[in-house]
């Protein structure tokens, strides 16, 4: 290291504005990484709130379905053989355009 550069260092390292530099990028460096947890915290959160929503509105679907089969099993049985019968003719219909 040449003399100037050894100036440098020392000037730089002795300096009160350098040191209070480093120290104030320290501490947003810390401000920044706290803000990051919360924000990620808060996501995950409200991801797992929405799951939750997501997966108790399909349970209720699920069962008002069980419910409407079993009050009427073979109307039920017909409309899932016509809607097979029309979706299996709309799929060849396709395969032959």
């Amino acid at each position: 290291m040449s003399v100037r550069e050894e100036a440098f260092v020392r000037d730089r390292t002795e300096n009160p504005d350098y040191t209070n530099l480093k120290r104030d990028l320290d501490a947003l460096r810390k401000d920044i990484a706290k803000l990051s947890a919360g924000v990620y915290n808060d996501t995950k959160s409200r991801a797992g709130e929405a799951i939750d929503a997501v997966s108790e509105k399909s349970n209720k679907a699920v069962h008002v379905a069980e419910e409407k089969i079993g009050e009427r099993p073979f109307l039920s049985l017909l409309m899932s053989f016509v809607l097979g019968l029309v979706m299996a003719k709309v799929l060849d219909s396709r395969k032959h355009s």
